[in-house]
């Protein structure tokens, strides 16, 4: 097992070990802030399990408070207050989590508490600088996994296999439309190594930079296919 996987499996839910000495035994500044294909932190994953020895120990050795679950953009302190982790919630403020920064539908930590009966932990605590999310091409295979069967996306073999003028809806989470509809220009690559050059087809509402019109994204983003043979010629 390579030491990233050896990493993240001390911190896998179903493990009730909770090996904190393996923890710091693993531990180093490269491991300490890895995401996972899903953005996952060691400090998301023991903030999600309230294993409070791993969270203080992390928070120590100065894990980057602010990197967010890809699907959602949610920091630990997202993660604290949903689980309504009184304990969590004031370690993670202490330490300098940014209680405004928003997720990509513009939920705070902050207005989250709220909702969730933990607004007097936030009271004293003064406002911090707005923090969006970086935007993101979501991997559709994940949105399809998180919400079957409401959400279903073409056969893996018909996603490595577009040609030039085809057209394709990706996801890129925000306040805005997530769907972004582009078309092939490029491929290179094969299998599930096979990645595209796509470009925005123009005046959508949707959550991507002035100045973004082409992207590279590979057959697991492809969420779905609006033209399934060629535009072209």
């Amino acid at each position: 097992m390579d030491g990233t996987r050896a990493w993240f499996e001390l911190f896998n839910a179903g493990d009730q070990r909770r090996d904190i000495e393996q923890v710091r035994t693993l531990a180093s500044p490269t491991l300490i802030d890895a995401q996972d294909q899903w953005g996952m932190t060691a400090l998301h994953l023991a903030v999600s399990s309230n294993w409070h020895e791993a969270i203080s120990f992390l928070v120590d050795e100065h894990a980057d408070l602010s990197l967010r679950y890809h699907r959602t953009g949610d920091t630990p302190l997202h993660t604290a207050v949903v689980n309504r982790s009184e304990r969590s919630v004031r370690r993670l403020l202490r330490a300098g989590a940014n209680p405004d920064a928003a997720n990509y539908s513009g939920l705070t930590p902050r207005s989250a508490a709220e909702q969730f009966g933990l607004g007097r932990l936030f009271v004293d605590v003064a406002p911090g600088p707005e923090e969006w999310p970086a935007w993101r091409v979501q991997n559709a295979e994940h949105l399809a996994d998180y919400y079957y069967p409401g959400f279903e996306i073409p056969e893996r073999a018909e996603r490595e296999a577009l040609t030039i003028g085809q057209i394709i809806e990706v996801h890129v989470h925000g306040p805005r439309q997530p769907r972004v509809r582009a078309r092939i220009l490029g491929r290179k690559g094969s299998g599930p190594a096979t990645r595209y050059v796509a470009r925005v087809d123009p005046d959508q509402d949707i959550n991507l930079p002035s100045g973004v019109n082409d992207l590279e994204v590979g057959p697991e983003h492809i969420a779905t296919l609006i033209a399934r043979r060629s535009t072209l010629g």
